[in-house]
C-alpha cells in the first residue's frame, strides 16, 4: 500500500493553561498492510505530547474520526513524530507508537510507518 497522505490538518488541544493551548499537525495516511490508517501526530508547541495524549486523541477523534464513523483506537496506528523532548527518551527512533492497555496509553519507539 502507498504511504500517500489522505488528509492533514493542524489542531488545537486543551492544556493546563487556558490561554496556552497545545497545537499538533496530523497526517492520515493510506491504510497499511494491517488495514489500519497510520495517523502521524507532530507537535507544533512545546507541550509534552505524552502528558496530553488523552486530550490530543479526544480532539482528533471528535474533529476527524467521528465524521467518518471510525474509532481512533481500533482503526488507526497512532505515531508521534519524535520532537526534541522525545528524542532524548527514544534515541534512534523517528516515531513513538501509541498503543493502549485498557485506558492506559503505552509508548514504544519505531522507525516503521
Amino acid at each position: 500500500m502507498s504511504k500517500d497522505v489522505m488528509y492533514e490538518r493542524d489542531l488545537l488541544y486543551p492544556t493546563e493553561n487556558l490561554y496556552e493551548p497545545g497545537s499538533v499537525h496530523i497526517k492520515l495516511l493510506n491504510p497499511g498492510k494491517d488495514s489500519k490508517l497510520p495517523l502521524i501526530i507532530e507537535c507544533k508547541t512545546s507541550h509534552s505530547p505524552i502528558k496530553y495524549m488523552k486530550a490530543i486523541l479526544k480532539v482528533v477523534q471528535c474533529d476527524v474520526f467521528d465524521r467518518i464513523n471510525l474509532d481512533i483506537r481500533n482503526n488507526t496506528r497512532i505515531l508521534l513524530k519524535a520532537c526534541e523532548e522525545l528524542k532524548n527518551d527514544y534515541k534512534g527512533f523517528e516515531y513513538i507508537e501509541v498503543g493502549f492497555s485498557g485506558e492506559k496509553a503505552e509508548f514504544r519507539g519505531t522507525n516503521d510507518i
